[in-house]
């Protein structure tokens, strides 16, 4: 019962702590008005694919085509307010449900951390404390906090994109052969509700090669891994094509952009998608300072957000072993089976931060840069697999991460006390 506890605790604590009971002394259970997937569940089981705008909305962030609302968010995560919206109809909780959704997170990633150190260091005794820090780190040190407290469309699909993106990186290090198509749906699954999670294929081929010595047999094994995102993805095709007439339109042509946030200006001078917005994002998603404050919590709330290197300070141990991958490959070391799924996670990482950097936008009414959730996971296992010991720097960082979170958690729940969320 000792040993069962242990495991149990953090997910409790982040149940609390997500649905705002330890943080503001009670469960937060309101319904979200910007929470359109209910709209597009409720319009789905009659059988329509267009949805009627939320009142008090003011239409926000929706598409207009032809007199009829949609929406370009992935659709996957309608089918699953299917269920909430069958019990409650309008009246879900969304922000529980998002609590819930990010408790189960946390669960995952802890089954995720254990199975990764038995299959990459089988000989090796898995140290209880790290399993704790990276636990901690991912529930309380990272924007994940946050943004499993809020039950809007935008928050609520980052982090139940990352429920199916954890469960599909937990199946990939299993031994049976079932687990590549089933792991390959939760894969499609994650990419149908954040579309860029698409480049976090780098990874899953990473492991797949780990798991075969035959160049045919890794080609074979990534084949029954993406049977289900092919599937997957001829309905997304039908789907744009009964919404548009037109099976490679998601939505994207028709967004409305937003003056606030400062997309429209910049839309405006580059396009919605370009080159020239990587530098500047760059800047303001990874290093930019958050707005400092004389007095506690000594950080005052911007909606535009700041970089996650001060959020999660961290990611600073990256750079270390990033430096001894270097060092070997100049040595000419053989990459071993750590060493590649790394590389697999860093290409991951890399390449959808960059797809993210071309948007004219950086994210809006939000704390820290709520983008960078989508490869956050792929900055964490890199530490993991690579890392031999936790110092103390990496605790202090840590103690440093969870600090700012919890403050941003805090901050940005206050800022909606009124009841948007």
């Amino acid at each position: 019962m000792r040993k069962i506890w242990k495991w149990v605790a953090i997910p409790l604590f982040c149940l609390g702590s997500y649905s705002g009971l330890l943080l503001s002394g009670q469960v937060r259970t309101r319904p979200n008005k910007f929470n359109y997937y209910k709209e597009m569940a409720l319009s789905l089981m009659t059988g329509k694919l267009d949805i009627a705008c939320p009142e008090g909305t003011g239409c926000h962030d929706m598409l207009s085509v032809n007199g009829k609302y949609y929406f370009y968010y992935g659709p996957v995560p309608t089918i699953a307010f299917i269920i909430p919206i069958l019990i409650w109809e309008r009246s879900t909780p969304d922000s529980f449900i998002a609590a819930t959704i990010g408790t189960l997170n946390t669960v995952l990633f802890l089954l995720v951390l254990l199975r990764i150190r038995r299959k990459l260091q089988p000989t090796e005794l898995i140290r209880e404390s790290e399993i704790w820090f990276y636990a901690l780190l991912w529930g309380f040190g990272t924007v994940h906090f946050y943004m499993s407290m809020h039950g809007d469309i935008w928050h609520i699909s980052q982090v139940m994109a990352q429920t199916f993106l954890l469960t599909a990186v937990w199946l990939i290090f299993g031994n049976r052969p079932i687990t590549l198509p089933v792991s390959g749906l939760f894969f499609a699954l994650a990419c149908f509700t954040r579309y860029n999670l698409i480049f976090s294929l780098f990874f899953f081929a990473a492991v797949i090669k780990t798991r075969q010595v035959s160049g045919r047999n890794i080609l074979r094994d990534f084949a029954y891994f993406l049977i289900p995102m092919f599937v997957g993805g001829i309905l997304m095709l039908i789907y744009n094509y009964r919404r548009f007439d037109n099976a490679l339109e998601m939505g994207l042509s028709f967004m409305k952009l937003e003056t606030m946030s400062g997309f429209a200006q910049r839309a405006s001078e580059v396009g919605k998608f370009s080159f020239q917005n990587i530098l500047p994002n760059f800047f303001h998603e990874i290093l930019k300072p958050p707005d400092f404050a004389r007095t506690f919590p000594f950080i005052n709330l911007n909606e535009h957000g700041f970089g996650v290197l001060w959020a999660t300070p961290v990611y600073l141990l990256l750079f270390p072993n990033l430096w001894k991958l270097y060092k070997d490959y100049l040595s000419e070391v053989k990459p071993d089976n750590k060493a590649i799924v790394a590389f697999g996670c860093l290409a991951s990482a890399a390449v959808t931060a960059a797809f993210l950097f071309l948007l004219s936008g950086h994210g809006f009414m939000q704390f820290s840069a709520r983008y960078t959730l989508d490869f956050q996971l792929f900055l964490i296992l890199p530490l993991l697999i690579l890392a031999t010991k936790l110092r103390r720097i990496a605790w202090i960082l840590l103690i440093c991460s969870i600090y700012v979170n919890t403050v941003g958690a805090i901050l940005f729940m206050n800022f909606f006390r009124k009841g948007i969320s």
